[in-house]
C-alpha cells in the first residue's frame, strides 16, 4: 500500500529543518575566532595538523613540532583564563586537561650569578679589606718582599700557614714623569683607601670601593669649580689655598667633607687647621701659569686606577695561586653540575679551577694565565675597576673622567658584557602564544621545543646599582613584552639576616628597577618567583669565612 502523500511532506520539512540547522553552526563555526592561529606556517605551505599529529619532517620543522606547541599552550593556559583556558586544554586533548595536579612539571634552565662573596664563601682573600689590609703591612715590611710569609700579610685569614709568596714586583721603581723613585705601593688609590679604610673601617666590600671613587670625583669638581671662581675672581690662574668654611681673602671656600678626601688623594696639603694648599699629587712641575685640568689630573687618576688594577690582579695571582688547590679540593662540585650557564662579575678564575664544564663569562674581565711575568703592567689587562657612571662630572672635569667607569673599561679592554642575556630575552618573546611566522631557532635541536624557562641563581653579589645595567635585565626577564608574567624565577643567596635585608632594600631601590619596581618585586615574591635562601652548603666540611 502506497505511503500517504502526507508522510512525504513532514519528511521534507524534517530535512529542511535539519539543512537549515547545518547551515547555522556552520556559519558560527566560521565567525569564531579560534584560540590559537590553527594555520602552521611551513616554508611558504599551510597546514591544519592536529595536536598530536605526526612529527613534520626535519625540512618543515618551523619553528617547533606540534606537541612542543601543545606544551607551551598548557603552561601558559591559566593566562588565558575562562573559556578560552578550557579550550585550550580540550584543543590539546586529555594529557592537558583542567586536573592542576596531572599538569606537566616545568623543566627549568638553571643559570648561576655570582659576586665576590662566592670566593669569600670559599675562604678566599678576595675582599676590598683583603686588599687594603695587605698594601698597608706591605709598605711597612720594606723592600724584599720576594719571600712573604702569608701567615704575616694576612694573619686573620692565614694563622699559621707556613706557604709564602713573591711579590717583589710592588717594589720595583716606576719609570714616572717626575716621579723616578715611586713604587706600585705608592699609588695614590692605594694611600687613599689605606687611610679612609682606617676611618671607616665600615667601607669594606668592593661596592665601597667603587663608591668611594665616587666620592673623590665628587670632590676634585668642587675644587676645580672653586678654582673656576678663584680665576673670575682675581683674573689669575694661579690656584694655590683653599679654605674650610673661614673667610680669608687668600682663599676659596671648601665645604669640610670635600677637604678629607682631597687630603687622601694627595691633592690638598694641611698648611693650618682650616687652609690648605692645592698641589698636583704626582706633578710637582711649576703650576703658575696651568690649572689642574691643564696639569692633568684627572688623567693621572685614570692611570693610576690602571695600575691599581695590575697591582690587584698581581696581588691576587701571586696570593691564590699557593692555597686555590687546599681550597678547591675540599668542594662538593655536584652542587654546579646542573647550571647550564654560569655569569661571574669576579676576576678569579675558580669555576675554571673547579675544573667544571660550563662556559663561565665574566662579565668585569678576568685575571687571565697565572704564567709569571717581570712586568707589572702585564697583569690585569682584562681587570674592569670603576665607577658605575660619571656623566655628572663632565661639565667639570671634562671626558676624560669616562676612562674611570666601567662601561669605558670593559670597551677599551675588550670585556664588553652589552649582551648580557638579550639571547634569554629573545628566547622569551618567542615562548609566547602566537608563534607563526617565527624565524628558525635551534632548528638543528627541534626548534622552540628546546626554549625553557630560567632559574636565576644569585650567590655573593650586592644587587647594589652599581651593575644595574645587569640586575635590571634580570628581573626584566620576568616579565613578556604585553606585561604578563613568564616562568622565570630568581633565587638570591643570602649570608645572614641582615644580608638578606640589604639585598632587599637595594633590589627595592627605585633607581634599580624603574617606578614600578617596588611593586614588580612584591608581586615576583607573592607568586613565589623571587624567593631568598642561605648561601649553599658546597663543602665536604665546615667552612668559616663565608660571610661577604
Amino acid at each position: 500500500m502506497p505511503a500517504p502523500r502526507f508522510y512525504n511532506l513532514w519528511d521534507a520539512m524534517v530535512l529542511v529543518v535539519a539543512f537549515v540547522v547545518m547551515c547555522v553552526f556552520i556559519v558560527r563555526a566560521a565567525r569564531e575566532p579560534p584560540l590559537i592561529t590553527p594555520q602552521r606556517h611551513f616554508h611558504g605551505r599551510f597546514t591544519n595538523r592536529p595536536c598530536e599529529s605526526e612529527m613534520p619532517t626535519k625540512r618543515d620543522l618551523h619553528p617547533a613540532p606540534p606537541s612542543a606547541l601543545c606544551k607551551n599552550i598548557w603552561q601558559r593556559r591559566e593566562n588565558l583564563g575562562g573559556d578560552a583556558g578550557k579550550m585550550a586544554g580540550n584543543f590539546c586533548g586529555t594529557k592537558y586537561n583542567d586536573n592542576r595536579e596531572s599538569r606537566m612539571t616545568i623543566e627549568y634552565k638553571k643559570i648561576l650569578i655570582t659576586g665576590n662573596g662566592f670566593d669569600l664563601s670559599f675562604g678566599l682573600p678576595t675582599a676590598y679589606k683583603d686588599f687594603v689590609d695587605a698594601m698597608e703591612v706591605l709598605r711597612q715590611a720594606g723592600d724584599d718582599l720576594s719571600k712573604f710569609a702569608l701567615a704575616k700579610l694576612l694573619p686573620e685569614k692565614f694563622a699559621g700557614a707556613t706557604a709564602t709568596v713573591d711579590l717583589s714586583l710592588l717594589t720595583q721603581p716606576i719609570s714616572a714623569k717626575n716621579a723616578p723613585d715611586r713604587t706600585p705601593l705608592d699609588n695614590i688609590w692605594i694611600s687613599y683607601f689605606i687611610q679612609r679604610l682606617r676611618k671607616m673601617p665600615i667601607i669594606a666590600r668592593w661596592v665601597d670601593f667603587e663608591a668611594e671613587i665616587r666620592v673623590v670625583l665628587n670632590a676634585l669638581s668642587q675644587l676645580i669649580k672653586a678654582e673656576s671662581m678663584h680665576s673670575q675672581r682675581t683674573g689669575n690662574k694661579c690656584f694655590r689655598y683653599v679654605a674650610s668654611n673661614v673667610s680669608d681673602a687668600n682663599c676659596e671656600q671648601l665645604e669640610p667633607k670635600y677637604i678629607e678626601p682631597l687630603q687622601a688623594i694627595g691633592i690638598l696639603e694641611n698648611l693650618t687647621s682650616t687652609t690648605y694648599k692645592v698641589k698636583h699629587p704626582t706633578n710637582n712641575s711649576d703650576q703658575s701659569n696651568q690649572t689642574l685640568l691643564e696639569l692633568g689630573i684627572v688623567d693621572s687618576l685614570n692611570s693610576q686606577l690602571i695600575e691599581l688594577c695590575s697591582i690587584f690582579a698581581y696581588f691576587l695571582t701571586q696570593v691564590l695561586e699557593p692555597i686555590y688547590n687546599e681550597k678547591l679540593k675540599k668542594v662538593n662540585k655536584g652542587f654546579f653540575t646542573d647550571f647550564s650557564e654560569v655569569y661571574t662579575f669576579n676576576y678569579t678564575r675558580t669555576f675554571e679551577k673547579l675544573g667544571l664544564s660550563q662556559s663561565v663569562q665574566h662579565l668585569h674581565g678576568d685575571l687571565g694565565t697565572s704564567e709569571a711575568s717581570s712586568e707589572l703592567s702585564s697583569y690585569g689587562t682584562k681587570v674592569v675597576l670603576g665607577v658605575d657612571h660619571a656623566d655628572d662630572f663632565i661639565d667639570l672635569l671634562g671626558t676624560e673622567v669616562l676612562s674611570l667607569t666601567k662601561y669605558f673599561q670593559t670597551l677599551y679592554k675588550g670585556t664588553d658584557a652589552s649582551g648580557f642575556l638579550k639571547d634569554k630575552v629573545y628566547e622569551l618573546n618567542l615562548s609566547d602564544l602566537n608563534i607563526t611566522d617565527l624565524p628558525i631557532v635551534n632548528a638543528d635541536k627541534g626548534g622552540i621545543s628546546e626554549i625553557k624557562p630560567i632559574h636565576f641563581h644569585i650567590w655573593g653579589h650586592s644587587l647594589d646599582l652599581s651593575d644595574r645595567k645587569y640586575i635590571s635585565r634580570i628581573f626584566e626577564l620576568m616579565w613578556k613584552k604585553d606585561g604578563t608574567k613568564s616562568d622565570n624565577k630568581i633565587t638570591i643567596y643570602y649570608y645572614d639576616n641582615s644580608s638578606r635585608a640589604s639585598l632587599l632594600r637595594n633590589i627595592l631601590d627605585a633607581r634599580m628597577l624603574g617606578d614600578a619596581g617596588k611593586e614588580k618585586i612584591e608581586l615576583l615574591v607573592y607568586q613565589g618567583r623571587l624567593t631568598f635562601e642561605p648561601n649553599p652548603s658546597v663543602f665536604k666540611e665546615a667552612n668559616t669565612d663565608a660571610k661577604p
